[in-house]
């Protein structure tokens, strides 16, 4: 069969699977072999298309044979192939990623471009990341459209029947997206997991990095899954792969396989060497505007020196190299490269935007050498890419002219570029040079102009602003390419200016402009360029900054595009290149290492867009130079440091507070240098904070003058001066260690000694050696110098003119006797012995008696009230009530208080006993008689009476408690018994002795017993205990309650 009929090629990874390419075909044609190349080829039809499979055969050992010449060799004997496939059965997934083993990938991306990726692997294991070396970038449109259309199908499943038996297969996925290739396998598992997710790979494989063609489609089987011991045999991956090429080959349309180029006929880059500043050019030959673009590529070299410095840009020496002109554009959809132009007598593809440029910049009467970066970088080429990015400067420095094509206007624009036009010709040619920018000639020309000119329908300002509103402006490329040119053109589909005349119209119209087109209008040649704010280079961080708004389809572009423009030492030093093996996680990382500093980039780990970094530049700059001063430096590495910020450099009040403590001369850095602004801390620590916001900052002067109160020369440490370099592990106590006296004064605030004590012993001595008289030992201090290892009691002793608090004495208390001891005999008249040192001394030292002899010894400082006899009776019971009464005796006052805290502390009754026993004060009321009627029992209330004479204290209140008392019946026949009988049954004794919960019974007995005739039961006794359930003896207490009731009214 003719071999031109042939479109579609599929290339076998291992001659085994020869025999397989029967089950591959619908109709098999013939098979021939290569005697030169131990080639097998086969032939024959899958539905509509005649395909033709190779498969390399075994060499012996001793021969090598490249891989490539297999491709090479197919498309000499097959010149009509527009697809080839590579069927590759060495594929591992990584176990985070969707595929599994027996699975299809194909190596095409969403957006249609080859998904192919060829990387180093020893290169790739050694930096811990994806080294990329080459990126495929073509698909036929018919195969990438097959694929979709598989892809839409509901079941993304396929079973396929088994060559041998018949039997049906286990069912497997497919899936389109990167496949990455090496030469040599990555072994690391871990790598092969991290990979995969940094660039999101679906599959790594051998087979394709021994192949450069562009357009190859790479269709892998996988074999192996990370994390797993399953292997399936490279036949059966390959069964599964020429399943999926049958139903997808199936669904190519003829149609469109015959409209794409033959593989033969694709353009192919020659390398160069990148050792040297060379770069291709572009011959862009003559024709006119509707017919096919035919261009040749030329080499090139710069000449090999240092890059130019922005003064010598300024001059244009480029004897040694063709004369060219360099496009600035925008490339539009990258991911549509769907446009073919001639280069060399092959097709590249490129894009719809470049095709319109190419047709509107070519000359009818003769060729035009060109530098387009499209067309004269391999964008392939992953190192070429960046090798020619490094030298983009220059590239654009060395032009003639810069032409910068803005594609497509509305018609009306040709009555600008008129007007534009026109007065270019009424500018004297030395006004170019010699007039200054504000000079008001150029305004009387440019209003004599617009007035003598008139455009139809709409003002030059609207014009203006409608054609700036054109994408060219945004992308963040033209910045370089315009800042770098000797000369520049303004171009369009209306027609063309001059830079210089387009961008002094842009000034004298009063357009207001960002920061993007702002500094693209002063980088245009022209007076613009020369009268400019950024005649003087900033640095990357400020450029970043200013143009942090601007666009780039790679998102690296967004800092590799302002290297160029950069005044940084040490990037112009190469110390971070143009470098597209990275991916843009990396080049973050490593971004806000240099700009920030290493703490900065742990700090920022969750950053990984560069757009990212940019709109946080001024927090990060922030935070960067916060770091640097709490760890202490000096002023020379502060310095350093802002050199490299943006040309505005953000503060919060605690760094600026710590210098002004502890280092003079980096304060009045601060406040002279205008760089410094102070914005407050709750900017930094916001999520997306205005850093725009004028009325959000003031100078760092200011700000001193209005917080510092410089004129007192005093400062209170408040909340984020402490907090904040806490946060930064710096200790905060130098900020205090000023000694009282000097120029200025820090007052110390007790949350300020708090956070030093936080930092341990070694800090908080130095706090004391200096400020001891101010230092409050409050709880929390005490606790967290303990808990660092410090011995509190020895601190203090060493310090006299600290304080006794009771956190000290009970951190004494703590540590035991001896430290006890210690304190008392040193600092004994300053300890004050507390209700709460008496509790935490029971507590600590088990209720010891010698602890208690020493805390309520003579020597002792305490006050007695009837909460501190509460706590020591509760402490240490009747021992240390013995102790205190003799050393207190006279000073203890019994009184109902006192009883009532000791009631509550739940202290033994022998204590009160004791207590009403003594030849002490006892303060007999009816509170206290009370008390003990209702909570003690008789023989404690006949002590009162016995050694106090408190009858005569007894109440009816009094009978109500002891008829209620749950201890028993006696304190109630006890006061039944006093005489005379002062007290009558009311009916609340009757009610309270009813409602008893456990006595009732008893105390209705008594009450009858002993006062028969003064127990009135009335209606309303009855009444209440009716209303009341649940009293024990309820009926019993009833029954007595009644019969009384009747035995009265019988008597009455």
């Amino acid at each position: 069969m003719d071999r031109q009929t042939y479109n579609i090629g599929l290339i076998l990874s291992s001659p085994v699977h020869v025999n397989l390419a029967a089950a591959f075909f619908d109709q098999i044609h013939e098979e021939h072999f290569s005697v030169s190349l131990s080639i097998t080829y086969s032939t024959g039809r899958v539905g509509e298309h005649n395909v033709v499979v190779v498969a390399a055969n075994e060499i012996p050992a001793s021969e090598t044979r490249d891989t490539q010449e297999i491709l090479d060799d197919l498309l000499k004997r097959f010149p009509s192939v527009r697809a080839c496939f590579l069927a590759s059965v060495d594929a591992v997934a990584s176990q985070r990623g969707r595929c599994v083993v027996g699975d299809v990938v194909v190596g095409i991306r969403p957006n249609r471009r080859n998904g192919v990726t060829h990387f180093d692997a020893e290169k790739s294991a050694l930096q811990r990341r994806l080294v990329a070396t080459r990126e495929m970038k073509h698909v036929p449109g018919a195969v990438a459209a097959a694929v979709e259309e598989l892809l839409d199908l509901k079941k993304q499943n396929y079973r396929q029947r088994d060559s041998v038996n018949g039997s049906i297969q286990p069912q497997f996925k497919s899936f389109r997206g990167v496949i990455a290739s090496s030469s040599t396998r990555l072994t690391d598992e871990g790598l092969v997991d991290r990979i995969k997710t940094e660039n999101d790979v679906l599959c790594f494989e051998t087979a394709a990095a021994h192949f450069r063609n562009e357009s190859l489609v790479v269709v892998a089987g996988i074999t192996r899954q990370t994390g797993s011991s399953q292997i399936l045999p490279s036949g059966g991956v390959c069964e599964n792969v020429l399943a999926y090429l049958n139903s997808l080959i199936l669904r190519v349309h003829t149609d469109n396989i015959a409209q794409e180029p033959t593989l033969l006929s694709l353009h192919e880059f020659k390398h160069f060497d990148l050792e040297r500043p060379g770069f291709r050019l572009l011959r862009l030959e003559r024709g006119s505007r509707n017919t096919p673009v035919h261009c040749r590529l030329i080499q090139a070299y710069l000449p090999q020196q240092e890059e130019e410095t922005a003064s010598e840009r300024t001059t244009h020496t480029n004897q040694d190299i063709i004369p060219y002109d360099a496009l600035s554009y925008c490339w539009g959809d990258s991911t549509r490269l769907c446009q073919p132009i001639h280069v060399d007598g092959k097709i590249l593809f490129v894009t719809e935007k470049l095709l319109e440029a190419l047709n509107y910049l070519r000359r009818e009467y003769e060729d035009r050498i060109l530098w387009v970066d499209a067309i004269c970088i391999d964008q392939s080429n992953v190192q070429e890419r960046g090798h020619q990015v490094g030298w983009m400067g220059n590239l654009y420095a060395h032009a003639d002219r810069v032409l910068c094509w803005l594609g497509y206007v509305e018609h009306n624009a040709v009555h600008l570029f008129s007007l534009l036009d026109t007065f270019r010709r009424r500018v004297p040619q030395g006004a170019w040079t010699e007039w200054p920018l504000d000079d008001e000639r150029w305004s009387q020309l440019w209003i004599s102009t617009q007035s003598e000119h008139k455009l139809p329908g709409c003002d030059s300002s609207t014009l203006i602003s409608d054609l700036m509103a054109n994408e060219w402006f945004r992308r963040v490329w033209i910045l370089q390419e315009v800042r770098n040119a000797y000369k520049a053109s303004i171009g369009c589909t209306a027609g063309w200016v001059d830079a210089k005349v387009f961008a002094i119209s842009i000034s004298l119209s009063g357009i207001k402009l960002d920061n993007q087109v702002a500094a693209l209008m002063s980088f245009l040649p022209g007076p613009t360029r020369k009268f400019s704010q950024w005649a003087q280079e900033p640095n990357i961080c400020t450029l970043l900054w200013k143009f942090r708004e601007s666009q780039a389809s790679d998102p690296r572009d967004r800092f590799y595009a302002l290297l160029g423009l950069a005044s940084d030492t040490k990037i112009k030093k190469k110390e971070i290149v143009a470098d597209y093996t990275k991916t843009e996680e990396s080049l973050v990382e490593e971004v806000v290492t240099y700009i920030f500093g290493d703490q900065v980039r742990r700090h920022s780990c969750t950053l990984t867009k560069m757009a990212q970094v940019q709109e946080m530049i001024p927090k990060l700059s922030a935070i960067a130079l916060e770091k640097l001063v709490f760890s202490g430096v000096g002023l020379a590495e502060v310095q350093n440091l802002v050199q490299r910020q943006n040309s505005t450099v953000w503060l919060s009040e605690a760094p600026i507070t710590y210098a002004w403590c502890t280092q003079i001369g980096l304060f009045d850095y601060f406040r002279s240098n205008p760089v410094f602004r102070q914005v407050p801390h709750s900017q930094l620590t916001a999520e997306s904070p205005d850093w725009r916001a004028p009325e959000e900052t003031q100078p760092i002067s200011r700000y001193s003058k209005q917080t510092l109160q410089e004129n007192s020369i005093q400062k209170t440490i408040f909340g984020d001066d402490m907090r904040i370099p806490r946060e930064n592990d710096t200790a905060i106590a130098p900020l205090a260690s000023r000694p009282i006296g000097q120029n200025r004064q820090i007052y110390i605030t007790e949350k300020f000694v708090e956070h030093v004590a936080f930092e341990g012993p070694e800090s908080f001595e130095l706090l004391l050696r200096n400020r001891e008289i101010e230092v409050s030992m409050t709880w929390n201090v005490v606790q967290s110098l303990s808990q660092r290892g410090a011995d509190v009691v020895q601190m203090v002793l060493r310090h006299p003119q600290v304080e006794i608090t009771d956190a000290i004495t009970i951190e004494a208390l703590r540590q035991g006797l001896e430290a006890t001891k210690a304190l008392l005999d040193k600092r004994g008249h300053e300890v004050q012995v507390t209700k709460q040192v008496i509790r935490e001394a029971a507590i600590y030292s088990g209720s010891s008696s010698e602890m208690a002899r020493l805390l309520l010894s003579e020597e002792a400082n305490f006050t007695i009230s009837s909460e501190f006899i509460a706590a020591v009776a509760a402490g240490f019971g009747q021992k240390g009530m013995e102790f205190l009464i003799e050393q207190s005796g006279l000073r203890i006052e019994v009184t109902y208080q006192v009883l009532k805290d000791i009631k509550e502390a739940g202290v033994d009754v022998e204590v009160i006993r004791m207590l009403l026993s003594r030849n002490l004060t006892v303060r007999v009321t009816e509170d206290l008689v009370n008390l003990l009627a209702l909570a003690y029992d008789a023989d404690t209330m006949r002590i009162l009476f016995d050694r106090h004479g408190g009858a005569s204290a007894v109440t009816e209140g009094t009978l109500r408690c002891a008829a209620h008392s749950r201890i028993g019946g006696d304190m109630l026949e006890l006061l039944l018994n006093q005489r005379p009988w002062g007290n009558k049954i009311t009916e609340d004794v009757i009610i309270f002795a009813a409602l008893n919960p456990d006595f009732g019974e008893r105390m209705i007995g008594l009450l009858l017993d002993q006062r028969w005739n003064e127990a009135i039961v009335t209606e309303r006794v009855l009444e209440v205990v009716k209303r009341i359930k649940n009293v024990p003896q309820e009926k019993a207490i009833v029954e007595l309650l009644h019969s009384k009731r009747k035995q009265d009214r019988g008597m009455l």
